[in-house]
């Protein structure tokens, strides 16, 4: 029987902390003010609203992803999508990085993305070895048979 890949439940936890932060009290300091003070067009705002949303809504779904993938426990799971994902929070690192070089400016969400890649990549690495350890055994049973 295979294991729960804990990397990716935690993964996904924080990624859902990340998710409701994002929704709620980061919203409320950071676009709020711009919809209440508003001098720039209609549609600056409603983009600004939008793409706000569209990460919020993408934190959701990869949450969803990585905890429906680390709870389920019955095989050595595919990989790929999880790559993906690993892929995503490491790319979603890099403008925390330049804003940090450019305004020596810390955001924290750019160290919980960095943190949530290398908890996606320490998960691969386990699945792809109870992928290895699964093929070794049904090779050793066909040979004892």
């Amino acid at each position: 029987m295979f294991q729960k890949n804990i990397f990716w439940i935690i993964a996904g936890l924080l990624n859902l902390a990340a998710a409701l932060i994002h929704m709620f009290p980061k919203q409320e300091a950071f676009i709020d003010p711009i919809l209440a003070t508003s001098q720039l067009k209609n549609a600056v705002v409603s983009e600004i609203f939008g793409v706000w949303h569209m990460v919020t809504v993408l934190l959701f779904l990869t949450t969803f992803f990585l905890l429906m993938k680390g709870f389920s426990g019955e095989k050595p799971q595919n990989t790929e999508g999880a790559c993906l994902v690993g892929i995503l929070f490491f790319v979603l690192t890099l403008p925390y990085i330049a804003v940090f070089e450019m305004f020596r400016n810390f955001v924290p969400f750019g160290f919980l993305f960095l943190l949530m890649g290398i908890f996606v990549f320490i998960g691969v690495y386990r699945e792809k070895k109870n992928k290895v350890l699964v093929k070794e055994n049904v090779v050793n049973q066909d040979r004892n048979w």
